[in-house]
């Protein structure tokens, strides 16, 4: 088969033959699609610029928090994608729809994501805060006035969310928080009635050294208390975020893993030591400060432990997932450390409350309604204080955005755009004049076989 030889002289003798038609069909396309970028309707972009506070979720809140500090040690981030997203919901577009002035206003079936694929595009730069979108319109006033309404919108369902909302963990320790309240009403009204029944209110001597030891016991389980209630609700609060199958591979991953079970049973007997020595010392014995540097310590290996683990099975989880995971580790490992705590704690409670049995009943009686009472209202308190801490934390976190640039008036239209309107018309006049100079080149080669 011989090779094929492309004839230049042939292509250039038919250019010269259909010289005027091929000028004629440039001519007809080039007024044609001019006319095209003339008649087209026209469409108007408004840009805004906003810059955007990353917003904290509650476990952030929590480990910058002074008072839950100590007994949980957790902390998240957040990112720009969620007011991304929070621009395309239907709580911010929808009332948007409605203000519009055509006929997507009426048609019930024209939704957020129609919104946002019709009229909206949206930027961010990566790694800032800086958020940018742009509204298109028939109308610069319509692009400028929808593009305001976005903005207004946004702003209505943030300041919205944060004075209705609170975080699940504020809702947690609010209900606990509440039934600390109760139970120290209850002990407080318990010893006066007592009090006044009986005619006892101040202890002997011998009296008061057991009332402190038995406080120094309740002292410590009421800290193991708030303990086990804060890390409850972290872990509630964690576990609503991640799924369920992330969930049973953490557990056995913890269950089979010989080295994550060396490092909680250590856990366990650090948190029980630390027990022992706070109903004897204040926090900032030197003590009671290593044992706690110690817990932390233990509490990052076994976070760090289980991470290493799972990225050594075939799993792929994303970072957030991840972090979540290594969050759940360390708070569940603090309410069992905590549960096991109590246990050992009640144990020596019931030992010191038997020595107080050579006493008299009402001494013994009074004893245990004004420790009772002392350890409720201290639970209630350090809850409370938490608490309000946590609440203006989560305000000062909360979503925000300032408005860098409002909406712009166009000048110009953005489409159609007469450039690429004639480019794309020179393309298909080089496609039908290349095809019509191709199929006369094609036959008249044949011709010349023959």
């Amino acid at each position: 088969m011989e090779p094929q030889v492309i004839s230049y002289q042939l292509i250039k003798a038919i250019i010269q033959e259909y010289k005027k038609l091929l000028l004629c069909l440039m001519g007809g396309i080039l007024i044609i699609f001019l006319l095209l970028a003339l008649l087209l309707p026209k469409k108007y972009t408004s840009s805004v610029m906003i810059q955007v506070k990353p917003q904290n979720g509650s476990l952030s809140t929590l480990a910058n928090n002074s008072a839950l500090l100590s007994l949980a040690g957790i902390s998240a981030g957040d990112s720009v994608l969620d007011y991304m997203s929070l621009l395309k919901s239907s709580r911010v577009i929808d009332p948007v729809i409605k203000k519009l002035d055509n006929a997507d206003a009426e048609d019930e079936k024209f939704d957020a994501d129609d919104f946002v694929k019709k009229y909206m595009q949206i930027d961010n730069p990566r790694g800032t805060s800086i958020l940018s979108f742009t509204i298109t319109a028939d109308s610069p006033e319509n692009a400028q006035r929808i593009a305001q309404d976005v903005v207004d919108s946004l702003q209505d369902t943030i300041a919205g969310v944060g004075s209705t909302q609170d975080s699940t963990l504020i809702k947690i320790l609010g209900k606990k928080n509440e039934d600390a309240k109760h139970k120290m009403d209850a002990d407080v009204a318990a010893l006066e009635k007592y009090k006044q029944e009986n005619g006892v209110f101040i202890p002997n001597e011998q009296e008061k050294m057991l009332l402190e030891q038995a406080a120094g016991y309740e002292k410590a389980k009421s800290d193991e208390t708030v303990k086990l209630n804060t890390n409850t609700a972290i872990l509630s609060s964690i576990e609503a975020q991640i799924d369920t199958q992330n969930k049973n591979l953490i557990d056995s991953q913890m269950a089979d893993n010989p080295e994550i079970q060396s490092i909680r049973k250590e856990l366990f007997n650090a948190n029980e030591q630390l027990a022992k020595l706070q109903f004897k010392f204040t926090d900032d014995y030197p003590e009671v400060v290593k044992v706690k540097e110690n817990i932390s310590y233990l509490e990052k290996q076994l976070a760090k432990t289980v991470a290493q683990s799972i990225s050594s099975e075939n799993v792929t989880l994303s970072p957030v997932q991840m972090d979540l995971l290594q969050k759940r580790v360390v708070a569940k490992n603090n309410v069992e450390s905590a549960n096991a705590a109590l246990t050992k704690l009640e144990e020596l409670s019931k030992q010191n409350l038997e020595k107080s049995n050579q006493f008299s009943q009402k001494s013994v009686k009074f004893l245990e309604l004004q420790r009772n009472a002392k350890v409720s209202t201290d639970t209630y308190n350090l809850l409370t204080k938490s608490l309000e801490e946590l609440k203006i934390k989560e305000n000062l976190d909360a979503m925000d955005i300032r408005v860098l640039n409002s909406p712009t008036y166009p000048v110009k239209h953005s489409w159609p755009r007469k450039l690429y309107v004639m480019i794309v018309g020179g393309l298909l006049y080089l496609i039908i004049a290349g095809g019509f100079i191709y199929f006369q080149y094609t036959r008249r080669m044949s011709v010349m076989k023959e």
